[in-house]
């Protein structure tokens, strides 16, 4: 059964963990382990390294073709050739998304792979 912490995380608040007061993340993954019953945090099989890694490195190449700034979650103004705005709005749709691919590992990780291959032809 899920177990919501208040507003914190969990049940209807989408949040899959919060920052205690001490500064750690406490995560709730109860939900998970109802049918994931191997899952004991959300860097499963090093699924949330790998893909914040393809997220590092797609955020260099946008910054590289200057699509955005670094530190910064917005495009800049400006024309750009369509795959590149395509390869902004993966980029952002990933990291908007907040589960570092954890719903659909395959199809995450081959969108930021091949969105990454497409930037560096610019």
């Amino acid at each position: 059964m899920n177990q919501a912490f208040g507003e914190k995380s969990g049940g209807h608040t989408f949040k899959m963990f919060y920052v205690s007061e001490s500064g750690a993340e406490v995560p709730n993954i109860s939900g998970c382990a109802d049918c994931h019953k191997t899952v004991t945090d959300f860097n499963h099989f090093g699924l949330r390294e790998d893909v914040d890694s393809l997220l590092d490195a797609l955020d260099t190449e946008l910054i590289r073709l200057g699509v955005k700034t670094a530190g910064n979650h917005y495009a800049v103004r400006g024309t750009f050739p369509a795959d590149v705005a395509a390869g902004f709005l993966n980029w952002y749709l990933f990291v908007e998304d907040k589960s570092h691919g954890i719903h659909n590992p395959p199809y995450v990780k081959a969108v930021l792979t091949n969105t990454i291959a497409k930037m560096k032809t610019y």
